[in-house]
């Protein structure tokens, strides 16, 4: 079949080909982003070198098969690796995931109770630092303006002295500076640039997903630029979701600002039927669909039962402990869904293991209930951080129903052995950030009433919330439906 362009799509070639500078293309869901990179890089002028930046290893490998095998793609992490290696050639580095922690572990507290209050904050503050480039940028925020940025002040306990705070962070991030042996994720990104590593230059340089980055991330790309070369970002600001982890959620418009880019919009969505779009535009009005598209349907369902779903759904909620309520109901009647996420189990384990004396179910219900009741009590206003752990709760006393006995083991095989990292032929089961970047052609929106928490504060937060809900409505293709757990039938 050839390709036919939109005049949108024409108008990003016409520029790529013709034009100079850089590009911010504002990418709506379902737009054929991907598409229309893919057909760009065929333009580039030949021996161009060309990096695709992606954000996570399973769409560098599905890119990898689509573009010409002159083009590199890679993450950002993996670039800032092989720079750190190249910076500290010679010496050996060793990726170390509790790195933070055991630096925390190092420093001198008064008391255990102390450690107690300053441990959470400290390696919060310690990861978003790093993802604003403290003690690298010069116009990096200051701690005092991330804390202010993130709500930081009102959610740490009133027995914490944020003096006291930011000296303790400025510690940790000077040990971890000067400790190349051994690195974290985070590092991957943050190391590079402290120690000024050399990134290898390139003629181009497309981004993908540029509405996730991070301020740092943004100061690496200037490195991999050859003089004149061109930074080509496709993204979409309507689906920032990570901000809570240092995403920037103004990435785009920072992009647009600090590289002087030229604004092309992708707005048509050829994924999303015209009523599905329509909902869409209650969150973002930018996206269009394809006059060609069918109407497809949204709509509420009161009462629903096995019956109703098939393989090719995806049912999405906005919180784990819904998801897994319905996971269960559905294996009762004898439907086996394909419940994403593995890091999600690894975390409820991690919750499960904390105690490592306590084998058995009944004692870790106790501890769970205690450790919520001091979250609570400690968490002053964050009730974000209180809502979350009541999740993660809720969820193991779900698993721990399923048990056939009484041992921790037990709950944490069956916890292992639940979750999934891909979808299958089976009818999938996900949390709106597990979606992103998935599609289905129905879609169960599961307990709406979920998104728009009571906890957010943030001007940034609530846009972050309207996007996830944009995020979970354009997953759907030709149907969108509605549902609550308690309308099971």
């Amino acid at each position: 079949m050839t390709f036919k362009p939109s005049t949108y799509q024409q108008n990003v070639f016409n520029f790529i080909s013709n034009g100079r500078g850089n590009a911010v293309i504002e990418a709506v869901a379902g737009s054929g982003k991907t598409t229309t990179i893919i057909q760009a890089l065929k333009l580039l002028p030949k021996g161009s070198s060309v990096l695709f930046l992606a954000f996570n290893k399973s769409v560098v490998m599905e890119l990898k098969s689509k573009v010409p095998r002159s083009v590199e793609v890679s993450t950002y992490h993996s670039v800032g690796f092989r720079a750190l290696r190249f910076a500290l050639r010679g010496r050996r580095i060793n990726v170390d995931s509790n790195k933070t922690n055991s630096i925390l572990r190092s420093l001198t507290f008064s008391n255990k109770q102390e450690f107690g209050i300053y441990a959470g904050p400290i390696m919060k503050l310690v990861a978003l630092a790093k993802s604003h480039g403290v003690g690298i940028l010069d116009n990096a925020l200051s701690l005092d303006d991330i804390a202010e940025h993130h709500d930081l002040h009102n959610r740490y306990p009133e027995a914490l002295n944020f003096d006291k705070l930011k000296a303790y962070v400025t510690t940790v991030l000077s040990k971890g500076a000067n400790e190349t042996s051994r690195i974290d994720f985070d590092d991957m990104i943050y190391m590079p640039m402290k120690l000024k590593a050399s990134f290898k230059r390139y003629d181009y340089v497309f981004i993908d997903e540029a509405q996730d980055t991070s301020h740092v991330q943004r100061e690496m790309l200037k490195g991999m630029l050859k003089y004149r070369g061109r930074l080509i970002a496709v993204g979409d600001s309507s689906q920032a979701i990570y901000g809570f982890r240092g995403a920037d959620s103004n990435s785009m418009n920072a992009i647009a600002e600090e590289f002087n880019a030229t604004r092309l919009p992708l707005s048509i969505s050829y994924r999303c039927a015209k009523l599905i779009v329509k909902e869409a535009q209650r969150v973002n009005d930018q996206i269009i669909a394809f006059e060609g598209n069918d109407d497809g349907c949204v709509y509420e369902k009161v009462n629903y039962t096995p019956d109703d779903f098939r393989a090719s759904d995806a049912i999405i909620c906005r919180n784990t402990a819904p998801l897994i309520n319905m996971a269960f109901a559905l294996i009762a009647k004898g439907v086996q869904p394909n419940v994403l996420g593995r890091d999600i189990g690894k975390g409820l384990v991690s919750l499960c293991e904390k105690w490592k004396r306590v084998t058995q179910i009944d004692q870790l219900t106790n501890k769970l209930n205690e450790m919520y009741t001091n979250a609570v009590s400690k968490a002053n206003n964050d009730e974000s951080k209180v809502t979350a752990l009541a999740d993660q709760i809720e969820t193991i006393s779900i698993f721990a129903e399923q048990c056939p006995d009484n041992r921790v083991s037990t709950l944490v095989s069956i916890i292992n052995n639940f979750f999934s990292e891909t979808p299958d032929n089976r009818i999938t089961l996900c949390t709106v950030h597990k979606s992103k970047g998935l599609e289905w052609p129905r879609v169960y929106l599961l307990e709406p009433s979920k998104f728009q928490p009571s906890w957010v504060r943030m001007e940034w937060q609530q846009v972050q919330e309207q996007n996830i809900e944009y995020v979970a409505i354009t997953r759907a293709k030709d149907e969108l439906v509605y549902i609550d757990l308690d309308c099971w039938a």
